[in-house]
């Protein structure tokens, strides 16, 4: 007989894929902030002391999106850790290939 629904393998994937949002994103602003570091610099940044205002502001921006860029990736991060450990929870579908972690190995399953 064919296995019931369950709520993991969509939940899962629901998972997976905000997480994987939430890593694009966080290298989005990393990318910018990194950018914006290196345009503080060039206005005369250095170690946060800023020579004028536009270098302060930019050196300023660099420094939250760096921050939001490391939240968002530990989030998401975080959040297709735990899609992976729903997902290999979840039943195994009636027609599989399953593969099993063992203390002496892996174990792998056909079921037909």
């Amino acid at each position: 007989t064919l296995a019931s629904p369950t709520w993991q393998r969509p939940t899962a994937f629901a998972m997976g894929a905000f997480g994987g949002a939430a890593l694009v994103v966080g290298a989005a602003l990393g990318i910018i902030a990194a950018n914006q570091w290196s345009d503080a610099r060039r206005q005369g940044c250095s170690n946060q002391v800023c020579q004028n205002a536009v270098a302060w502001g930019l050196w300023s921006d660099a420094r939250q999106n760096a921050s939001a860029a490391t939240v968002a990736v530990a989030l998401g991060a975080a959040e297709v850790a735990g899609a992976a450990v729903v997902w290999l929870m979840a039943p195994a579908p009636a027609h599989a290939l399953r593969i099993d972690a063992q203390p002496a190995g892996l174990r792998v399953t056909a079921v037909f």
